[in-house]
């Protein structure tokens, strides 16, 4: 994992408020997570040959990653054409698979 704060990394025009042990713990992070493993599955034509499926014309339609994070966690994340956002779950490997319920803010 790296961690880096975006205050420290932003590199602009400098300003002694906005940088070092002042804004320390302050803003958010960018965090990087190394993929240990995963799958990626989409949908093409039948007729479509294997030299031609890894084209961005097949990921609009629907796609489907399957990561495996560092501390075997797994990332599911769904794109489907037409719809608002991105669906994503994440879970711990090897533990059993729990049913959530939506929950609305108001």
């Amino acid at each position: 994992m790296n961690r880096v704060g975006l205050m420290q990394a932003f590199h602009g025009e400098p300003n002694p408020m906005m940088e070092g042990l002042r804004v320390e713990g302050e803003g958010n992070d960018q965090i990087t997570l190394d993929v240990k493993g995963g799958t990626l599955t989409f949908i093409a034509p039948a007729d479509v040959p294997d030299s031609d499926l890894l084209d961005t014309q097949w990921l609009r339609r629907f796609l489907l990653c399957d990561l495996i994070l560092e501390e075997d966690t797994r990332l599911r994340l769904w794109v489907v054409e037409g719809a608002d956002g991105v669906e994503y779950g994440l879970e711990k490997v090897g533990q059993p698979e729990r049913a959530t319920s939506p929950t609305t803010d108001y």
